[in-house]
Order: structure tokens, then C-alpha cells, then sequence
């Protein structure tokens, strides 16, 4: 069976914003009511997806592919890319820990306060550390201080690498495990999640899940940032697949 794609609703919001536009620019008189009929989506809801007010759903989602065909697909792919863009290596290793991220995330909440010790208790961090990880972060351009407020310039940015891990990407990955480990002595079930699943496996399938992976990673950043903007915790989604079996260590290239 072919794998249905799957894309973000504010990407494929703006591809139809994009395709609703053109329409209007051939033919100033072609209204909403006349795309949510080519559409075959109710017009009230096709106007709450083009102002991204409204997640959509697979019934949609496979109408609104129907009609626009390969043009959706490039361009979700493309605008895809652009928003989780890769860090540099050089800029990575300045800021190669879980925390620079959580910092920037916490930027993001509603009861947010730019104080530097405020922030190093969050993240049980001290405060000499979190006031030069703020630094760090202001000269690689991923935080700006602007009069009392500290904004986020990092645009989603993307870590991982496809093919090869750095030393820094492995200790990021290994020091979210171990808050991951502490998660789950120290919060109560209800507000975490941890699950396992063990299954032997067509190893030629690997590359095809990791991109399943992937795209469920961005899903969940989907609907997790939620439908009214509403901030009041950070979290942490890790996601492994690994053999289990005790095997001699392969090589890796590592740079």
C-alpha cells in the first residue's frame, strides 16, 4: 500500500493561501464560497484553515491533495525545509546541551519573566552557567534582548543529522536521556508518557521509519504549540530505535 504524506496544517495553510491568491489575481470575482466548492470543504472551515485558526484533519487533508496534486506535495516539502533548517556544527557545539533549548522554549511561556536566576531554578542549572549559556546564545543569533523583553531567533531550528553524529549531537542525545531517566522517578505518570516497544525488525525498513519518525516528531510540534497559542510548560520528545542485540560496535564517522 503507498504511504499517504502528511504535512503540518499551517504549511499546507499556506499553500492554499498561496493557490487562493493566484485564483483571485486571474479573477478578482472568484470568492471563497467558489475554492471551499472546488474544495469540497464547508466554506466556514476552509476560512478558519486559511487564517490557521484550524488543524487539518485526514478528511481534508486528502481533499485538499486531491486537488492540488504534486504542487502541494513540492511546496510543503520545500517550506518543510525551510522551517526546520539545520544549525551549523560550529554553531551546535557552542550550545551542544538540552538546556540552550529548553531556555529558548521557555521564552515561549505565557508567565515568562527575563531573569536569569528565575530561569537557572527551572532548570536546576546555577546561575553563573545559565547567564553564559544567555550569552552563548546571543552571539550565535538564536536570542536577542529587546528593552525587557528576550526573543527567540533560533525559527525552529533542526539538530539532527541524517547519516552521522557529532561528539555533540551524541552528548545532547545522551544528556536528554538522563533527564528523561530522572523524569520518570520524579514526575507522576499523568503528566509524562514513556513507552517501549520490542520487535524484531527488516532492518531494509530502517530509513523508510526514520522518516516516519521524523515526520510524527513534527506532528507532535504540531499539535502539542496548540490551537490558541496558550505556553505554560516546556517538555522534551525523545524518540530511540536501536538494536538490542549485542553486537561488535560498528564504526561511525564522526566529525
Amino acid at each position: 500500500m503507498k504511504r499517504q504524506e502528511s504535512y503540518s496544517s499551517d504549511i499546507i495553510s499556506k499553500v492554499l493561501n498561496e493557490d487562493y491568491d493566484q485564483r483571485r489575481q486571474r479573477n478578482p470575482r472568484f470568492s471563497l464560497r467558489a475554492y471551499a466548492k472546488l474544495l469540497s470543504i464547508d466554506p466556514a472551515n476552509l476560512r478558519k484553515i486559511l487564517k490557521g485558526e484550524k488543524a487539518i484533519g485526514d478528511e481534508y487533508q486528502r481533499k485538499i491533495k486531491s486537488f492540488l496534486g504534486t504542487h502541494l506535495q513540492d511546496v510543503c516539502q520545500q517550506l518543510e525545509d525551510i522551517k526546520f533548517k539545520k544549525v551549523p556544527a560550529e554553531v551546535f557545539k557552542v550550545i551542544s546541551s538540552w538546556e540552550y533549548d529548553a531556555l529558548l522554549e521557555m521564552l515561549h511561556l505565557d508567565d515568562f519573566k527575563p531573569k536569569v536566576k528565575t530561569i537557572a531554578n527551572k532548570l536546576n542549572i546555577n546561575e553563573s552557567t545559565c547567564s553564559e549559556m544567555v550569552k552563548s546564545l546571543e552571539k550565535v543569533g538564536m536570542l536577542k534582548k529587546e528593552k525587557s523583553k528576550w526573543l527567540d531567533m533560533s525559527q525552529d531550528n533542526s539538530y539532527t543529522s541524517a547519516n552521522i553524529s557529532t561528539y555533540s549531537q551524541k552528548n545532547y542525545q545522551i544528556g536528554l536521556l538522563k533527564k528523561s531517566i530522572d523524569a520518570i522517578e520524579r514526575i507522576p505518570k499523568i503528566k509524562r508518557s514513556h513507552s517501549s516497544l520490542i520487535l524484531a525488525i527488516d532492518k531494509s525498513q530502517l530509513e523508510e521509519a526514520k522518516v516516519e519518525i521524523k515526520r510524527f516528531r513534527r506532528k507532535m510540534d504540531e499539535i502539542l504549540k496548540g490551537k490558541n497559542n496558550k505556553r505554560d510548560d516546556v517538555y522534551a520528545l525523545s524518540i530511540s530505535l536501536f538494536s538490542v542485540l549485542d553486537e561488535k560496535k560498528e564504526k561511525e564517522s564522526v566529525i
